[in-house]
């Protein structure tokens, strides 16, 4: 027998003797079991998901986007003049570049590598500096020429490098499209030619160009608005192509190609006074936004309307001829300090939101015609003395009036419905206030702060009398709640300290925090049998309350109701009144102690 299979023998016996041992060690006892335990099987690394913390790699700062494996480049830390994207870190791609990851800094160059598919032109924000960008060979999202980036194929223009010295840049034919901001602070830039490709020039295409001063606008180019310029506080000339169907210029200005519309006046083009040629019917949004030249305006009696922000910030003192507006924008004449009248045309229908805010205007006088005034429409016209509301009128919107602190009388006219949040706030003259039946809705802080204001009479339409609608009247004396009325909000006569006479109809339910407090001349008040719940510090403070007649329906009385109430000393029950009934709060120590 060879030794192979001996070994084989003796292994096979081996094994049989050991369960043999086993079956019968114990004698008789329980037999024992053995178990195997197989060794613990290794966890794997869960792969890490969402996005990391920012991370730093030769100056870029970046962080990785887990789920779709890649980096996003989000800073540079101006290392090197010669700034070279990284094509990946830590074995992922580099596939964007985010806004502002440039911003500010002083690179020259900047070279985008094959792996790069997203970048805006607010990547290089503010970089006054960069000359030109590198796309490296390969690309198939961008590419350069001379310096400028477009995408592969040529027909989008990302980005002109503000640093760039050349004074004037033709855009070629063969671009579609140029992004917003593409040009954004150029720093030499006097000139720019729009290629015969370009259709729409978006707005804040030219941003922020420091020396641009004419604009030429291509063949086929058929929008633009006067923010495609905005910020290019130098910019004194549009130009438009002979061949162009939707635009014209006439010494310097931009205008559709009828000429019944102005575009867009340079913000720089000087000359103090500007006649809108006859035709015209329209003045577009931001047309003359910000011009600090222009000073006097005459308008055609073919005008009709003037769009939102058309004369927002400029040193407009006059506006003659506007007989035939009927449409007065958003902003149309915000900070216009120096304008000091506008006669309002009968065919108004609406006043813009802040269309006259910070004007230097002194009377308000508005045609039948006008059914609203806009939020903020005539704020902080700190010249105003009179104001003169239309019988149409309907709707008067949040601040219409705010800081209106020379006018000392105001008649709300018996159409109207809707009175907005502070719409009266800050009339420090005004003496009375006289809401009709027609308001339905009146918002908070509607006459806050009105410390002239002696008294108030609110119509039957009205429901609450909301949030600090008469904080800090201070001069408030006498109030008159119509019938309607189910709540007076928080706040809602706060401070009003010489208020002697109010009425609390029985439609009132619920007076809520502070809604009297420190109403220090109010001697005694009457609660409707409707009240049921007086709120935390409702009559605090009102230290000449003497007489309170309370309500048959009183559940509760919050904490600090009458806290303060020094002079409190009869309270008025109604008959088979159940005191133990109504749960009092902490701080009424004054009230308790009458009550018993």
């Amino acid at each position: 027998m060879s030794q192979k299979k001996n070994t084989l023998k003796y292994t096979i016996l081996s094994a049989v003797l050991l369960v043999s041992l086993l079956v019968v060690s114990g004698c008789g006892e329980k037999k024992q079991t053995t178990t195997f335990k197989l060794p613990d099987k290794q966890e794997e690394t869960e792969k890490p998901t969402g996005i990391s913390e920012v991370m730093e790699y030769k100056g870029f700062s970046y962080y990785i986007n887990y789920d779709s494996e890649e980096i996003i480049i989000t800073g540079y830390d101006d290392s090197e003049d010669d700034a070279k994207i990284p094509s990946q870190i830590d074995n992922y791609a580099v596939t964007t570049i985010a806004d502002a990851a440039f911003k500010n800094t002083e690179v020259l160059t900047v070279t985008i590598p094959t792996t790069v598919t997203n970048m805006t032109p607010l990547a290089f924000e503010q970089c006054p500096f960069l000359t030109a960008i590198t796309v490296a060979e390969g690309s198939k999202s961008f590419s350069a020429e001379d310096g400028v980036l477009y995408t592969a194929d040529g027909k989008t223009l990302v980005y002109y490098p503000a640093g760039k010295t050349d004074t004037e840049f033709t855009v070629p034919d063969s671009v579609t499209e140029i992004c917003a901001n593409a040009f954004n602070y150029s720093v030499y830039l006097q000139k720019v030619t729009l290629g015969s490709g370009v259709q729409e020039v978006k707005d804040y295409t030219f941003f922020g160009c420091l020396a641009l001063t004419e604009l030429r606008l291509g063949s086929s180019v058929n929008q633009i608005t006067a923010m495609a310029a905005y910020g290019s506080d130098l910019l004194t000339t549009y130009t438009v192509d002979e061949d162009n169907a939707s635009f014209t210029a006439d010494s310097g200005v931009l205008y559709n190609v009828q000429k019944t519309r102005i575009i867009t006046y340079p913000v720089s083009l000087s000359g103090t006074k500007f006649t809108v040629p006859a035709g015209v019917t329209e003045i577009a949004a931001y047309a003359f936004y910000e011009n600090n030249y222009i000073t006097d305006i005459s308008v055609p009696d073919t005008l009709t309307t003037i769009g939102n922000n058309a004369f927002k910030g400029t040193a407009l003192a006059s506006i003659v001829g506007n007989t035939a507006v009927t449409g007065i924008g958003d902003y149309a004449f915000r900070d216009c300090s120096a304008l000091t009248e506008f006669i309002f045309s009968e065919g108004v229908t609406r006043i813009g939101d802040g269309a006259f805010y910070n004007t230097g205007i002194t009377t308000i006088n508005l045609p039948n015609s006008v059914t609203e005034i806009g939020a903020y429409a005539f704020a902080d016209c700190a010249g105003v003395t009179s104001i003169t509301l239309p019988a149409n009128l309907k709707e008067i919107g949040a601040g219409a009036f705010y800081n209106l602190a020379l006018v000392q009388n105001l008649t709300v006219p018996a159409k109207v419905t809707t009175i907005g949040d502070a719409a009266f706030a800050g009339m420090t003259s005004l003496v009375s206030l006289v809401i009709p039946d027609s308001v339905t809705d009146m918002g908070e802080s509607v006459a806050y702060g009105d410390t002239a204001l002696t008294n108030v009479k609110i119509g039957n339409g009205i429901t609450n009398v909301d949030d600090n609608s008469f904080y800090g009247c201070t001069s408030l004396a006498s109030v008159t709640l119509g019938n309607s009325v189910r709540k007076i909000d928080d706040g809602a006569f706060y401070g009003c300290s010489a208020l002697s006479s109010i009425n609390i109809p029985d439609s009132v339910t619920l007076i809520r925090d502070y809604a009297f407090f420190q109403c220090a001349a109010l001697p005694q008040i009457t609660l409707s049998d409707n009240v049921s719940k007086i709120c935390y510090g409702a009559f605090a403070e009102c230290t000449a309350l003497a007489q309170v007649n309370m309500p048959a329906n009183i559940k509760r009385i919050k904490d600090h109701a009458f806290d303060g109430c020094t002079a409190l000393s009869n309270v008025v029950l109604p008959e088979g009144f159940d005191v133990d009934s109504v749960d009092i709060g902490e701080g009424n120590d004054i009230l308790t102690a009458i009550l018993g």
